[in-house]
């Protein structure tokens, strides 16, 4: 082919190639121009501040949450709620973005994303969010369907996590509208117990003591240090430290180790306490949980709270009034419930196992 005849070509072909993606490009804001306008005010604009109650409610499970003289209560229990979990929830649902709304919303697609709360049988339901002011006008209801994953994830289907969630909310003429969002709210369970606050030790760090005890006052294994930057001896000076027990023990004590709580009276079959967990630390704070067992009950321990100062800080910039206050926050006579599986990894012995002696002959 001669030189003049293919520049000419090339030339045509690299138009064509431009104007091919002129076109791709116009389509694909169009179609993304169309998806604004079917999620544009699909949503009431929320103002948090206002929030003043929400419940999440499954079948026949239910947590209900509400506000009582600037703090956030669980109705079902009368104790406290997590005030970081709240906030996290509601900035959460004010935050919602539409990323595609669903259509069409037939049964078969409610039923397949979840979108639901009642009225197709014994199928699985979404859960439902009720959001209201003071005044018990709603602010929100939606229905949190299941979550959306990405279709080409390699990942084993029981380590998958979702990439967003499908919603639900009813629309102006009364029938549900369904979209996608990239929110998960996979921590928000209509449990109430997940929603109390967890007495967890702050600044476990400056742990200088740990014991478990059985009661009246058998001490089972005890480990202390005289500085937090050391690390942990036995106290008997007997037995090896297991690093890894060790570090297990404060992790778990500085996070939630408790499944729910309910006031003293809500127990009629308590067992009288069998052992205490004691932490003492360099802010002159004595914290403890006192274990009792419920009769006919072999899942779950309970415990109450014991906290004092009971000397001086050794370190600088301590407040150990303040710590005693926050950790018995949910106010006396408080019972907690704690999985036996968790009670045995706070209480187990935080020792390198004893090594078998090898003796000729055995």
């Amino acid at each position: 082919m001669k030189r003049k005849t293919v520049i000419p070509i090339l030339f045509l072909a690299a138009v064509c190639a431009l104007a091919a993606v002129a076109v791709i490009h116009r389509l694909q804001t169009r179609r993304l121009a169309s998806v604004r306008v079917e999620t544009a005010n699909l949503l009431p604009k929320l103002k948090i501040e206002e929030a003043a109650q929400f419940r999440l409610s499954w079948r026949n499970v239910s947590a209900t949450l509400k506000k009582q003289d600037g703090n956030w209560v669980v109705v079902e229990r009368g104790l406290p709620a997590e005030p970081a979990k709240v906030a996290s929830f509601l900035e959460a649902l004010a935050t919602i973005r539409p990323l595609k709304r669903i259509s069409p919303v037939d049964e078969k697609t409610m039923l397949r994303l979840r979108t639901f709360s009642e009225g197709f049988g014994t199928a699985v339901p979404g859960v439902r969010v009720e959001l209201k002011n003071r005044d018990g006008a709603v602010l929100l209801d939606l229905v949190m369907g299941r979550g959306h994953f990405l279709p080409d994830d390699t990942t084993p289907p029981d380590q998958r996590v979702p990439s967003g969630r499908y919603l639900a909310v009813r629309g102006a003429d009364g029938e549900p509208v369904v979209f996608l969002t990239p929110s998960v709210f996979e921590d928000y369970h209509p449990v109430p117990g997940s929603w109390l606050k967890a007495p967890v030790f702050e600044q476990i760090a400056g742990a200088l003591s740990i014991l478990w005890r059985e009661l009246p006052d058998r001490t089972v294994w005890s480990i202390s240090r005289n500085d937090p930057r050391q690390p942990f001896q036995d106290a008997a000076g007997t037995r090896k430290i297991s690093g890894q027990g060790v570090s297990s023990l404060l992790s778990a004590l500085s996070y939630r180790y408790s499944q729910d709580a309910f006031p003293r009276s809500h127990y009629k079959e308590m067992e009288p306490p069998f052992g205490e967990l004691v932490v003492t630390d360099c802010f002159g704070v004595r914290r403890s949980l006192v274990f009792h067992r419920l009769k006919n009950d072999a899942s779950t321990v309970v415990f109450q709270l014991n906290a004092a100062v009971v000397g001086r800080p050794s370190v600088q910039g301590g407040d150990p009034a303040g710590i005693v206050r926050r950790f018995l926050s949910a106010g006396k006579d408080v019972c907690y419930e704690m999985p036996v599986q968790v009670f045995e990894i706070l209480t187990a012995a935080p020792f390198e196992p004893a090594r078998k002696s090898s003796r000729p002959g055995k």
